[in-house]
């Protein structure tokens, strides 16, 4: 009798687990250029408000992403030397859409986003610690770090503006944020100051930010 009760325990496991396993929305597509070649090595980002997920277009362009729960999403597309591209996805009647097809168009030369001082953001893997908002502060010109640095974030729609100086490697965080969307800017004394608006923090994803800051007096050519 013993026997049979772990069995049936195991049949009402693998069956509870398999079901869970098919619950999920899968959301594919592929990257492509102006003239339908795959573009390999794209990032594809989608961002809701309780998670952000990524993914990479494989050497033929395509990208999928498994067991999506309902909800709204934004779709983020970039890929050096092209144009980055948004869209919506809604998944909130819990259905897969058809595979996607983006075409992005070739971008600005020299490509901005990639060259001179810049802000990097990275969603850690989601998990359910509170939010989050970590970074490290760098020289453009020699990669050093820079020491007290002031970097505030206030959220949209609000008054409050939380303020903390970068360390002696450059490092500052924010912990236990609300979930929501803020504005971030970095101003290093003696630097330009550099700024993202609108930064969403989900409410499953740690946000990792990498800037790198210009002296004042300094210039830039990009070629």
């Amino acid at each position: 009798m013993r026997l049979l009760s772990y069995a049936a325990l195991l049949i009402a496991w693998v069956h509870h687990n398999g079901v869970h396993a098919q619950s999920g929305i899968r959301v594919s597509g592929t990257i492509e250029d102006p003239t339908s070649a795959g573009i390999a090595g794209a990032t594809v980002t989608l961002a809701s408000l309780d998670r952000v997920l990524q993914t990479e277009s494989a050497a033929n362009g395509s990208f999928e992403f498994n067991d999506l729960q309902p909800g709204f999403y934004e779709m983020q597309v970039s890929a050096p030397g092209f144009s980055k591209q948004k869209r919506n996805v809604d998944l909130r009647t819990n259905s897969a859409s058809l595979p996607l097809s983006i075409v992005l168009q070739v971008g600005s030369l020299p490509d901005m986003e990639s060259c001179g001082a810049r802000i990097t953001l990275k969603y850690q893997p989601p998990d359910r610690r509170k939010p989050s908002l970590a970074g490290v502060v760098r020289d453009l010109l020699n990669g050093k770090p820079v020491k007290k640095a002031r970097v505030s974030i206030r959220q949209a729609r609000s008054d409050k503006e939380l303020e903390t100086d970068s360390d002696e490697a450059g490092r500052f965080i924010f912990q236990t944020l609300s979930a929501g969307r803020y504005n971030l800017q970095i101003s290093p004394r003696g630097f330009w100051p550099e700024e993202v608006k609108d930064l969403l923090i989900p409410r499953e994803n740690g946000v990792y930010v990498e800037a790198t800051v210009l002296r004042r007096g300094r210039i830039v050519a990009c070629q």
